[in-house]
């Protein structure tokens, strides 16, 4: 009957629930609602082939060549390969572990002495054993300590995914923003000939007598300020490129050879219809998937602390033969020993309490985290839909300014060389009109960014599932 007792005890402790905490997440706390506007306009895209809808293969291009060669992706690949490697090792301390063993010995002694002097013998001594220890986890310590590893994989994964997802996006902003510089620069350049054309038409009246000296120099002042606005562009648009290369890891050459067939274009996404809610968002984001698993896993942790303070059994066997030569004489011996080997961390438990208090902490740290990163996903897609209806109310009000002030530019160009009209008001014209089409120009980026934000802002087609 105590033999039975004993093995029923040890199979429900073996198979028993591990020892310490569950981890349970009751929920983030988000709103039930997006505060801002949704746009309704196009067709709910797959997060995924996202950068395809662009129409530019380019950028796809670009992305691609990014995650291939940044070295930024390379390191958080190595931590998930790191992270794989600590959960097997992990697994295999839950399983029996084993060595095997040989020794050979020769040694020469001295065995006692006659008339001749000392009398020495060579002995052998030969040993084969194999030798296994098993860690019965009876309270699960181990287990939750597997459990923690394999949450840290995870997280590891996940990570993965969201630096991927970062690098997308800001090589989607980097390039699509060279475009609109490109554009910029187009259209500064455009107006400084314009400026040019008029500033010489102005110096050869005023030589002629036709017009003021004072006309004249205006004239040659805002073709000069034109040309300036354009040198700055062009240093903003060759930062661009640079940022570009820095991103993708392509020379200088090579990149400006792939940019060239496309200069002046900016890439403007399909509209994403945004049907999720807030409490559905932070499940498809991986930086929040990651910080909840770093919280489950400081939870498991603390169930290995506790796991710690209670007693370890260890089966122990042994299982080898030995041979012994002396003098010429041989003789084998068969030897083996197994038994159970019980510890108990009697003069490490003050020690081991104080681990958990650590552990403690660490769960409050990580659950801290886990809940900033949630209100950090759903600020993300405010701030991007906020931009995104902003944009859209003042498209149509931007293009018709453009127009309208294009319009107003070739009339004031024409009252001008009739003499009705000076070159102050001609200047003051193409001034306004210059900024109504750069800020056109900036507006398209600025929508373009904000969809770039929101694709990420919503996990860039990242599911737990997944990974």
């Amino acid at each position: 009957m105590k033999k039975l007792l004993l093995v029923a005890t040890v199979a429900t402790l073996a198979a028993g629930c591990a020892v310490g905490p569950k981890f349970r997440n009751p929920g983030p706390v988000v709103p039930a609602a997006w505060q801002s506007p949704l746009p309704h306009e196009g067709q709910p895209a797959q997060l995924v082939d996202w950068w395809k809808q662009l129409n530019d293969p380019l950028l796809t291009e670009l992305i691609a060549t990014a995650e291939t060669n940044n070295p930024s992706l390379d390191s958080a690949l190595a931590r998930v390969k790191e992270a794989r490697a600590n959960s097997w090792l992990e697994f295999a301390n839950l399983i029996p572990s084993g060595t095997a063993n040989a020794e050979i010995k020769r040694s020469r002694s001295l065995v006692g002495f006659d008339n001749t002097g000392p009398i020495t013998g060579v002995s052998k001594y030969k040993d084969r054993s194999l030798d296994a220890a098993w860690e019965i986890d009876l309270f699960g310590g181990q287990r939750r300590a597997l459990e923690a590893a394999r949450r840290r994989a995870f997280a590891a994964e996940s990570q993965w995914h969201d630096a991927r997802t970062t690098l997308a996006a800001e090589v989607a902003n980097t390039y699509t923003g060279l475009r609109a510089c490109e554009a910029r620069l187009q259209l500064q350049q455009a107006a400084a000939a314009s400026r040019e054309g008029t500033a010489d038409m102005m110096a050869r009246k005023a030589a002629a007598g036709l017009a003021a000296p004072a006309e004249a120099a205006q004239a040659a002042a805002a073709a000069a300020d034109n040309r300036a606005g354009a040198k700055a562009v062009e240093a903003a648009c060759r930062r661009g490129r640079i940022a570009l290369a820095f991103l993708t890891g392509l020379d200088g050459d090579t990149l400006a050879a792939k940019l060239a067939p496309g200069h002046g274009t900016t890439a403007v996404p399909i509209p994403t219809t945004v049907t999720v809610l807030p409490a559905v968002l932070v499940r498809q984001r991986p930086d929040v998937a990651a910080a909840e698993a770093e919280w489950a896993a400081s939870v498991a942790d603390y169930g290995f602390g506790i796991g710690e303070l209670l007693p370890s059994v260890n089966l122990i066997g042994s299982l080898g033969k030995s041979n012994t030569s002396v003098f010429g004489e041989s003789f084998s011996v068969d030897h083996w020993r197994f038994g159970p080997e019980i510890s108990m961390p009697a003069l490490s438990f003050g020690k081991a309490v104080a681990g958990l208090r650590v552990l403690s902490t660490r769960i409050d740290a990580a659950r801290g985290r886990y809940e900033n990163q949630v209100r950090v996903a759903v600020r993300e897609v405010e701030d991007a839909l906020v931009t995104l209806d902003s944009a859209s109310a003042r498209d149509g009000d931007a293009a018709r300014a453009a127009d309208e002030w294009s319009i107003a530019l070739r009339g004031m160009e024409a009252r001008q060389r009739a003499g009705l009209a000076s070159t102050l008001d001609l200047e003051e014209v193409r001034r306004l009109q210059l900024q109504a089409a750069d800020a056109r120009i900036a507006l398209a980026q600025e929508r373009t960014t904000a969809w770039v934000s929101l694709y990420k802002a919503l996990g860039g087609g990242w599911s737990a599932t997944k990974e």
